[in-house]
């Protein structure tokens, strides 16, 4: 017991010691940001989906956006845990011109699309300037937006004989790196 102590304190006081305590600022002076999950989630034909990727220790969402300044925004939400759908599935979501809280009407410019994917096949499903998006929260930062809101929309296979009614969209903290 005391040689276990004799290695096990030394190590216990040195990652005490070692690690920094939090402090509310980076580097650059800018204030750190508290971790939070991105989350898209919403219902397909009245089923439920949400952004899952099959984690080490279960599943975790997995979303990813982008704002090209003075142009676009988009952001995709992945859901790899085969949950709606023996497949895996895609949302991605695309709006012009965004540079504020609103309503934006899913048009040529604004778009939505919904993959199906198994292996190398992918089934996708587009908007036909049916549906809205909603920004609740459109929070400029240096580098990175962080955005909420909500969408509903009904999207279209390639020869218009299948459609997905997407409702209850909600997507929360996407953050959309500036480039």
């Amino acid at each position: 017991m005391k040689q276990l102590l004799k290695y096990v304190l030394p190590l216990l006081f040195v990652g005490l010691v070692a690690c920094e305590k939090d402090s509310p600022a980076d580097d650059k002076g800018e204030p750190k940001e508290p971790f939070y999950w991105s989350k898209i989630s919403c219902t397909i034909n009245g089923e439920p989906w949400g952004d899952c990727f099959p984690g080490v220790f279960g599943p975790v969402p997995r979303v990813f956006g982008q704002r090209f300044t003075g142009s676009y925004i988009d952001f995709t939400g992945m859901e790899w845990c085969e949950k709606y759908d023996e497949r895996n599935s895609y949302l991605y979501i695309k709006i012009a011109d965004v540079s504020d809280t609103g309503t934006y009407y899913l048009n040529e410019d604004n778009k939505a699309i919904f993959y199906l994917t198994q292996g190398i096949e992918k089934e996708e499903y587009i908007t036909q300037n049916i549906g809205t998006v909603r920004i609740t929260r459109f929070e400029d930062r240096v580098n990175h937006t962080l955005i909420d809101g909500t969408f509903a929309f009904t999207a279209y296979n390639a020869d218009l004989k299948q459609s997905l009614h997407i409702t209850e969209g909600k997507f929360e903290n996407i953050r959309l790196d500036h480039f």
